[in-house]
């Protein structure tokens, strides 16, 4: 058999890791209250808006949740990996397929939801009669379409592998790589997918992100044209302006922190690169961040929750310089 290409990741990679997904998910939970308070309550001016930008939210907390608490460890360049999170012991390889299938369906809500949030962002800035059919409920309904054929061709792919017995998996592992077999002696949560049965399914996906990719810098530059010419300000007001800024920075941290990370794992696992699971922890890392960042740009770049962040804030300040005075003065 040739050398193994899969190798265990760096121990200090795996620890930072281990507590970094805690961290961005009890800063994503700290902050999420917050959020979802003033999509409610302080959205006023945006009308239906709010409710794109609270169901994106959601699915952004909902997947940060569960990765956050399973923290897989992807053994790239195989399609293998095991949980490394408080279920690690306690469930066998049915459980990581069961998360890989909840995971990406979720990425897949996350992605519906983006687009949703971004072409209501542009109606409500530049309304037209071409898009007017375009709804609240039309586009959940649109959602639930799109979402049923993901969930679909998800499940369609990964039911069979729930019914294989565990033996199976350890001859999947044995066959494609030397380097598995200490993972699969070792952690019971550890589940794979031999190289034939996603092969083609890696190009469709990679092809699919190169897609996105420049439909997303069409839409950047779209938004930066009309966010910055002089005919674009005189028409539109602080509101709609922002919500356009946040379009921007909404499409970028997309990009930076959900997609280049998938597109990293499947051409690892397409191209076969040898000795990439630690690199990869880099990568599962910038993702655990998505949510966490996701909140923190939404409540800035949104005028209308920006302004009431800085209202709770001044009380504070306010406070903090009266006693600083008093300190000062009593010294005296």
């Amino acid at each position: 058999m040739s050398d193994p290409k899969v190798i265990e990741p760096l121990g200090a990679f795996v620890t930072f890791y281990y507590y970094y997904s805690y961290l961005t998910l009890f800063g994503t939970w700290l902050i999420s209250p917050l959020l979802f308070y003033v999509i409610l309550t302080k959205s006023g001016k945006l009308g239906n808006f709010k409710w794109f930008i609270l169901n994106h939210s959601f699915w952004c907390l909902v997947l940060e949740t569960i990765f956050g608490i399973v923290k897989p460890i992807i053994l790239t360049p195989s399609a293998a990996g095991f949980q490394l999170g408080p279920f690690r012991h306690l469930f066998d390889f049915k459980s990581s397929v069961v998360f890989t299938f909840v995971c990406l369906g979720i990425c897949g809500n996350c992605v519906i939801s983006l687009s949703a949030t971004l072409a209501s962002r542009y109606l409500l800035v530049f309304p037209t009669t071409i898009f007017r059919w375009f709804s609240l409920k039309v586009a959940l309904i649109f959602a639930v379409i799109i979402n049923a054929i993901c969930y679909a061709l998800i499940g369609y792919v990964l039911y069979p592998i729930i019914q294989l017995k565990q033996e199976t998996i350890y001859e999947w592992a044995d066959s494609e790589d030397s380097g598995l077999k200490i993972f699969y002696e070792n952690e019971p949560t550890f589940f794979m997918v031999p190289y034939y049965y996603h092969e083609y399914a890696d190009i469709l996906i990679l092809l699919f992100f190169l897609v996105v990719h420049i439909a997303g810098a069409f839409i950047l530059i779209f938004f930066f044209y009309h966010l910055f010419q002089r005919k674009t300000k005189a028409l539109t007001n602080k509101i709609q302006r922002s919500l356009l800024a946040s379009s921007l920075a909404q499409t970028i941290l997309t990009s930076v922190f959900l997609f280049i990370p998938f597109i990293v794992l499947f051409g690892a696992l397409r191209f076969r690169i040898a000795n990439t699971t630690s690199i990869g922890i880099i990568f599962l890392c910038l993702f655990n961040s998505h949510a966490f960042v996701e909140f923190i740009v939404t409540l800035y770049f949104v005028s209308p929750y920006r302004n009431f962040c800085i209202q709770l804030i001044r009380p504070a300040q306010r406070y903090r310089n009266s006693v600083t005075t008093l300190a000062s003065i009593s010294t005296y």
